[in-house]
């Protein structure tokens, strides 16, 4: 019975990843496909882009080859993936317990995200602070020591600058059309939460970035969304003109913010929904 459930899990898997690769063919060639008109036409002349979830994901490549290795050095860790152990959850519980200097909340995949990742994503800690605090409260949890390793593998995978950076991969779709905008006229820029260090690398290894007018991020500017003191420094720093911004971002509490200063916003939740979007603002045709 376990190895027909096991069968049926991964014919669902594949067949999920067929579906993404449909989805990525048919969406990629998006400048062949999608009309924007031009910015002198438009009451937006500022397209504002998030990078986590919306222009940037991380590879489940990476993190396959992050998790495998514990499992086949911890068999015991078969047990709990089989008994439908929430590894993330748990490991942010874990994250939870962790005394922070932080008290903005900010969301990741629109739940909290643990206080002490706060610290890292608006520079309090960089990775060689922040890392031996969590490895000390991976020791003092109760997890068993096959838990322990894999949380340990997770941290030095996520918190290593290096590491994290290899693992983000673009997702293309969504740089094409920012490309586009900008070949249309507008300006493009980035406001993010992400640490400046991984942040640094990904910027200098990818030309693409250098095509943006203006970048904000978080571990740099000692700020996060969906502190209004963010979107403040972005508009000040570029000298922009609220009612002419348009943002992206995938977080519904970051966008709720920019619309209270005035910025026209987009919750991103895939390529397809955030052109529906963009057309009932009348700024692309199909």
């Amino acid at each position: 019975m376990i190895i027909f459930n096991i069968i049926k899990k991964n014919l669902q898997k594949y067949k999920t990843i067929t579906l993404g690769i449909f989805f990525i063919i048919t969406t990629s060639n998006t400048k062949t496909v999608i009309k924007i008109i031009p910015a002198a036409n438009c009451v937006y002349k500022n397209i504002i882009f998030d990078l986590g979830n919306v222009c940037i994901t991380t590879s489940k490549t990476s993190t396959f080859f992050t998790v495998f290795p514990q499992i086949c050095l911890n068999p015991s860790l078969f047990y709990y993936l089989f008994n439908n152990l929430n590894i993330k959850e748990q490991y942010f519980e874990l994250l939870d317990e962790i005394p922070s200097s932080s008290e903005i909340t900010i969301y990741h995949e629109g739940k909290p995200l643990p206080f002490i990742m706060n610290d890292w994503l608006n520079g309090t800690y960089n990775s060689n602070t922040i890392k031996p605090i969590i490895f000390n409260a991976i020791d003092e949890s109760d997890n068993p020591t096959s838990i322990k390793n894999l949380f340990k593998a997770i941290t030095e995978y996520m918190f290593t600058p290096q590491s994290f950076a290899q693992s983000q991969v673009f997702l293309e779709p969504m740089i094409n059309l920012a490309m586009q905008f900008k070949e249309q006229g507008y300006k493009i820029y980035i406001l993010s939460n992400w640490d400046e260090e991984s942040f640094e690398i990904i910027q200098q290894k990818h030309k693409v970035f250098a095509l943006f007018d203006g970048i904000i991020i978080s571990g740099k500017e000692k700020l996060l969304k969906p502190q209004s003191e963010i979107y403040g420094r972005l508009l000040n720093k570029y000298k922009l003109k609220s009612k002419e911004c348009l943002f992206i971002d995938d977080e519904r509490q970051n966008t709720e913010e920019a619309t209270n200063l005035g910025i026209t916003s987009i919750v991103h939740k895939d390529f397809a929904t955030t052109c529906k979007e963009l057309m009932k603002l009348g700024i692309i045709k199909i």
